[in-house]
């Protein structure tokens, strides 16, 4: 049903708005790294501050809400690969092949976190739905991904306030972010951001009293298990 209605959107993304959308954020890009990033913030800032809300699935492009998302398990591990879906139908899919428990929950070994950790895809009531050994992160700084609001809606999933804990009954286990650069191997913008992400990071592993543990990429590639 979801692709049926995706159908003639996507048609009308092609013919349109693929080649303006490539054209703005090439502009864009040059534009930072012309000015520099702490421009940018200082021009935009106070209006991304005014629409700080995650999730908006109104702001998700109809190819990454046409993202495949399944749930893999072999072995007694679970690995959920979202894609760049939006958090709605990671938890509509999940719910439909029965793999919720009665009040919609999961825990799963590792969980990707959706679309490099944007903020218009991931949610609050995501994380505290689905809760995961290791969260994976895949974004390399660029549109500020992965978002820092992202990271810490996570984490406070895990050991935040009462209301933004999760109920899962795994969620006082010690549990690991995973992300695939870091500012080392990132430039410009990217790297700026990044630097900000890995300072995030520690101060969030720091106040969680050693339940979270994170690793950065700084080599060619790593393994993990889960």
């Amino acid at each position: 049903e979801d692709l049926e209605a995706l159908r003639d959107r996507w048609n009308q993304w092609l013919e349109g708005a693929a080649t303006t959308i490539a054209n703005i954020r090439r502009g864009a890009e040059r534009d930072e790294e012309r000015i520099g990033s702490s421009d940018v913030d200082l021009l935009i800032g106070p209006l991304l501050a005014a629409a700080r809300l995650l999730g908006r699935r109104s702001l998700v492009t109809p190819p990454n809400l046409a993202s495949i998302m399944f749930l893999l398990e072999s072995g007694g591990k679970s690995v959920l690969l979202t894609g760049d879906g939006h958090w709605q139908d990671v938890l509509h899919g999940l719910e439909n092949a029965g793999r919720l428990d009665a009040e919609g929950r999961l825990h799963v070994d590792a969980l990707k976190v959706p679309h490099h950790g944007s903020e218009h895809n991931t949610h609050p009531d995501f994380a505290r739905a689905i809760t995961a050994k290791r969260y994976v992160f895949c974004g390399n700084g660029s549109h500020e991904n992965p978002d820092l609001d992202v990271i810490s809606t996570y984490a406070n999933s895990r050991f935040g306030s009462a209301a933004q804990r999760s109920t899962n009954r795994e969620v006082g286990h010690r549990f690991e972010m995973i992300f695939n650069t870091s500012a080392a191997l990132e430039t410009g913008s990217r790297r700026q951001h990044m630097a900000r992400v890995e300072k995030h990071v520690r101060e969030l592993a720091a106040d969680s009293g050693g339940q979270m543990k994170f690793r950065f990429l700084t080599a060619s590639r790593y393994r993990f298990t889960v």
